[in-house]
């Protein structure tokens, strides 16, 4: 298997990186008062490794790991007739780190003569917009990472709301996604490394039912 250096390949393609969950911590507390000996009263406290039940393939814990739940969605045939196609389960690289931004809707409007500012109406909160970034990797040789890239591609092209379990979208009540569009890119002088990212929307699932064939 191959090993290369996962934080600094996400510098490099996206210019930020996640911190590796493993080794020795040590936290220095106290007041930092200094005894006229010349030492100090800090306390070295050893800070145990973070532990998760989903490891990386470095055996690392992945504390908040992405994936979406599979299901179907309708497509018409060749005949008009509706069918029901179905898709996987897809869990997201563990390299995956993700970023939310929810904005406001806020109409603004200009008052002619008045020189403090526009007049600002809140309408509402507007849907999440998700950002997922990370690297897809060929651990077993050095050739392109085809099969993930394949998957990644298919679960792009589900045209239908994705359900996901993500424990730090469920901070924001997010379970379910809308993804606006994906891209894949190589990483110059990594063959079996290729980066991605995914952006989407919050969205919520409504179910509708007919009644009396209406």
């Amino acid at each position: 298997m191959y090993s290369f250096d996962s934080l600094q390949l996400m510098r490099r393609a996206f210019g930020v990186g996640r911190e590796a969950l493993y080794g020795q911590v040590i936290y220095r507390v106290g007041d930092g008062n200094i005894s006229p000996s010349g030492k100090s009263d800090y306390q070295d406290i050893e800070i145990a490794p973070l532990e998760g039940d989903v490891k990386d393939f470095f055996g690392r814990p992945v504390l908040s790991p992405v994936a979406i739940e599979g299901g179907r969605y309708p497509e018409k045939d060749q005949q008009g007739r509706i069918r029901q196609i179905a898709y996987p389960d897809y869990n997201f690289p563990h390299t995956t780190i993700i970023e939310i931004n929810r904005p406001k809707l806020i109409v603004k409007t200009n008052v002619p003569g008045s020189s403090g500012g526009s007049f600002k109406e809140y309408i509402t909160m507007d849907d999440y917009r998700i950002v997922m970034r990370g690297l897809i990797v060929n651990q077993e040789n050095d050739y392109m990472p085809e099969q993930g890239i394949r998957e990644f591609h298919n679960i792009c092209q589900v045209p239908a709301a994705l359900g996901i379990r993500s424990e730090f979208l469920e901070w924001a009540g997010i379970y379910d996604i809308v993804v606006e569009d994906c891209n894949v890119f190589q990483i110059e002088g990594f063959s079996h490394v290729v980066g991605f990212q995914v952006n989407a929307l919050s969205d919520k699932v409504t179910e509708v039912r007919l009644r009396d064939g209406i």
